[in-house]
């Protein structure tokens, strides 16, 4: 599953998201429609990489989709830029604020993939702080794209918490509205472990009620439900009360006959 082109609610393009990826295509996927959504809303697209060029099979599939790369790179809403260039002090406030003096709407930033060690020696932590910063004060999106089949459990967690919950995966697609968490897509044992450790970062800020919005849900295994319940243990022994709230037919059928709902502190509801 992927995102449409357009936004949806909280689960749109725009802001600090994180792209988390196991394959090549994965990623490539997923970039392409960031991509996409940026060139199409009229804003200046800015990708960093070590190579000078745009990789072929992402513009041939930003083609196939209806846009002209070459025009786009000949006047400059899309362009490469090396990582280092990139890391200087002030530079993506510089892009920012020429952007905007240039007439487009707004900007937006991704990078080429870090090293895992690049996140633990906290220099990659301090970028990541940099661009929340400028998402919440500017007309800026930043793309953040880590492997996930590399990171071990306390980096994923730092990751998340750094993007607010804010996901993008191939089958998985998380955000925030207002006090709602708004998930999409299909929730199996392929991502079971990565929904639990969701649950438990957004349910520790959490007021006395997390509400879990379902309705994009279309499919849930039994690893899936079993990742609601356990990540948000704390939260509920703590007192705190899960409203699954808007699940489709299926789901809340589903959701149902494993009797989650009569967990304690557990609760659907079927208004969005």
């Amino acid at each position: 599953m992927v995102l449409d082109d357009e936004p949806q609610g909280a689960l749109g393009w725009d802001g600090h998201l994180l792209l988390l990826h196991r394959t090549e295509p994965e990623r490539k996927t997923l970039l392409v429609a960031w991509i996409r959504h940026g060139l199409v809303q009229g804003e200046k697209v800015i990708y960093g990489q070590v190579e000078v060029s745009l990789p072929p099979d992402i513009a041939e599939t930003l083609t196939e989709q209806g846009i002209d790369v070459s025009a786009a790179l000949d006047d400059g809403q899309l362009s490469i830029e090396s990582p280092q260039d990139l890391g200087r002090p002030g530079r993506t406030r510089e892009i920012i604020e020429q952007a905007l003096a240039e007439g487009y709407r707004a900007a937006r930033i991704s990078v080429d993939p870090p090293l895992v060690g690049d996140f633990l020696d906290g220099a990659q932590a301090d970028l990541e702080n940099m661009l929340d910063d400028h998402c919440r004060h500017y007309p800026f999106s930043a793309l953040c794209q880590y492997r996930a089949n590399i990171l071990d459990a306390s980096v994923l967690e730092i990751a998340v918490k750094l993007h607010a919950g804010e996901i993008r995966a191939a089958h998985l697609i998380t955000g925030m509205d207002a006090d709602r968490m708004v998930v999409a897509g299909e929730l199996d044992v392929t991502n079971d472990t990565l929904l639990t450790l969701l649950l438990k970062v957004v349910s520790a800020s959490a007021p006395e009620r997390l509400v879990v919005n379902l309705s994009s849900v279309n499919f849930m295994g039994v690893a899936a439900a079993r990742a609601l319940v356990e990540g948000t243990a704390d939260f509920r022994d703590a007192g705190g009360r899960v409203m699954l709230r808007a699940p489709t037919g299926d789901t809340e059928w589903f959701l149902r006959v494993l009797g989650i709902d009569e967990i304690e502190h557990f609760e659907l509801s079927g208004a969005a």
